[in-house]
């Protein structure tokens, strides 16, 4: 693979991002409900809840770049 190109990342790597332009358009805090959606591969909605107190919201545009390999798992 030649430096400076990007690659594949097939469960193997944690990559990181940093966003770029980005612009807020709105943002608010209040009251909030939480629904979490099962998933095979990612087994958040399994975790118990206590306790939601507030959310918060926000609308923003912003480009996302290519990420930064910061870990490989199989190096």
């Amino acid at each position: 693979m030649k430096h400076g190109m990007p690659r594949l990342s097939v469960k193997k790597d944690l990559v990181g991002y940093r966003l770029r332009d980005v612009v807020g358009r709105g943002a608010w805090e209040g009251d909030t409900r939480l629904h979490l959606i099962p998933h095979v591969n990612c087994r958040v909605a399994d975790l118990r809840v206590r306790r939601i107190r507030r959310g918060r919201h926000q609308i923003v545009d912003f480009s996302l770049p290519y990420g930064d390999v910061l870990h490989d798992y199989l190096a």
